[in-house]
């Protein structure tokens, strides 16, 4: 298995890059790497390179390019951006580990009525999700990562979202939907999606129509009542392919 390092592209200096901090703790406390080992680093922007370790030292490791380069990456058919009411503790979490793995491209947090959260936390938990999202990368061979957002309020996301022209498709995700199911919208225009989910609570009705007068199509995953973070991952996998972005 090809162990993969995240670097920035700045870092890549005549053939040689020095890994330092959290990434060269994993390589050789954990992972317990030694000279000649070859590993894949990537660069954040498409970039992959086949490296060696050369030594070890105080400043961390030093790497030896030895391959690789920038690789043209395909763009994706119709990226997908999640808007994601916050959820409570692991839950959010886990939703940017496999929405990143699923290759969403953004992931949109989002403060509404009825999610229960710090404020005084929320850079904390962004630099967290960033972390989560880069290893997700590493973990599922990805070469960028998805953009992850600062938090922001419904009714700013919404004037936002509503002023955005770029989008083919707005789907706020709702369990209290009984008309529209998302069958019911196939086929999807193709091109750029927002997804919106909401919080363990729910939307509030007035958000729901906020949202739809913001140009957002309000559907159905079925009759029954799913977890918050098992109702996004589900969107996001019917989502990704639909949209026709696990075409390899």
């Amino acid at each position: 298995m090809t162990r993969r390092f995240f670097v920035e592209p700045g870092e890549i200096v005549a053939g040689r890059v020095l890994l330092g901090g959290q990434e060269a703790r994993h390589l050789r406390t954990v992972l317990r790497l030694q000279p000649g080992a070859e590993v894949e680093l990537m660069d954040g922007r498409g970039g992959r390179y086949l490296a060696r370790i050369a030594l070890f030292s105080k400043q961390g490791v030093e790497l030896e390019i030895v391959g690789g380069g920038l690789v043209p990456l395909e763009k994706e058919r119709a990226p997908l951006t999640l808007a994601q009411a916050l959820l409570k503790g692991q839950k959010m979490d886990l939703v940017v580990q496999k929405a990143t793995e699923m290759g969403v491209a953004a992931i949109q947090p989002l403060a509404t009525a009825r999610t229960v959260a710090d404020p005084r936390d929320r850079q904390r938990r962004l630099e967290r999700w960033r972390r989560i999202g880069v290893e997700a990368c590493k973990q599922c061979g990805r070469a960028v990562p998805p953009e992850i957002r600062e938090v922001v309020l419904w009714e700013k996301f919404l004037f936002v979202a509503g002023q955005d022209r770029g989008y083919a498709n707005r789907l706020l995700f709702w369990e209290e939907e009984r008309q529209t199911r998302l069958a019911d919208l196939l086929p999807l225009t193709p091109g750029p999606t927002l997804m919106v989910i909401g919080p363990e609570g729910g939307f509030e009705a007035q958000e729901v129509e906020a949202a739809r007068a913001a140009g957002c199509r309000t559907v159905s995953l079925g009759s029954r009542i799913l977890r918050a973070e098992t109702a996004t991952l589900a969107a996001v996998a019917i989502g990704q392919f639909l949209l026709d972005n696990f075409t390899m």
